[in-house]
């Protein structure tokens, strides 16, 4: 049975439609080549993984702020209602430094590293998004500031690709 070991949150806002998922020993592919990867929702090299925005033309505000939840896993942790989520897909995600964090085609990183609890590991990733949709009248209603308005929630589920596969960090 999966066991839940991290959960973490942050929100970051995106630039050119894509966020990036980084680990913390860098990408192997400049982050302009990313957009080359393809993929519908999200698409993996390693040490990089690049989220598509599903806000899109939707978003009243056009700030594409995002909300980001990290889960780590023990094994594959239980479905999430298909429902509850606009587009879901699963990859495999390689992190040399086992360290990941948000960042911008700029290089610009956020504060939240999210450590997996393992170098040099493959993950399997479930990506699961939901665009937030709200009126015109809503954002002028709640007085809305870029900092505030979240365009689209991202849930990101971790756990190792290999079953038995040692998690811990070595010290």
């Amino acid at each position: 049975m999966a066991e839940l070991l991290i959960t973490a949150q942050d929100t970051f806002q995106r630039r050119y439609g894509r966020y990036l998922l980084a680990d913390g020993d860098g990408p192997t592919i400049d982050t302009e080549d990313a957009r080359l990867l393809g993929g519908e929702l999200c698409s993996t090299t390693q040490n990089l993984m690049v989220i598509e925005s599903i806000a899109g033309r939707d978003d009243v505000l056009e700030l594409k702020t995002g909300r980001f939840v990290f889960e780590v896993w023990t094994a594959e942790p239980p479905p999430t209602p298909d429902d509850a989520w606009h587009k879901q897909t699963i990859v495999q995600f390689r992190a040399s430094s086992g360290v990941v964090h948000l960042e911008d085609d700029e290089e610009v990183a956020s504060a939240l590293q999210v450590d997996l609890g393992a170098r040099a590991m493959r993950w399997r990733v479930r990506v699961s998004a939901r665009a937030i949709e709200l009126e015109p009248e809503e954002v002028e209603y709640f007085e809305l500031g870029a900092e505030e308005y979240e365009a689209e929630v991202f849930l990101l589920q971790f756990w190792p690709d290999r079953p038995g596969e040692r998690r811990t960090r070595d010290v």
